[in-house]
């Protein structure tokens, strides 16, 4: 499917480094979460430590 796009690893880790994309990708994620903590669907901590990981995961956070 991705090569019918033209679409390879080099694009998406560029288009992740863009800090418009960071912006984006950061208010989802907080809307997301903060959605989560309201209706309670996973307990808090796990809710917390999931948005944790996605950020560290698109390289938003680092262990720095």
């Amino acid at each position: 499917m991705l090569s019918l796009l033209n679409i390879n690893s080099a694009t998406v880790i560029g288009w992740l480094e863009s800090a418009v994309a960071q912006q984006w990708i950061v208010g989802i994620l907080l809307v997301l979460l903060f959605i989560c903590f309201i209706k309670e669907w996973m307990p808090v901590e796990i809710t917390a430590l999931t948005g944790t990981a996605v950020l560290m995961l698109t390289g938003i956070l680092n262990t720095r």
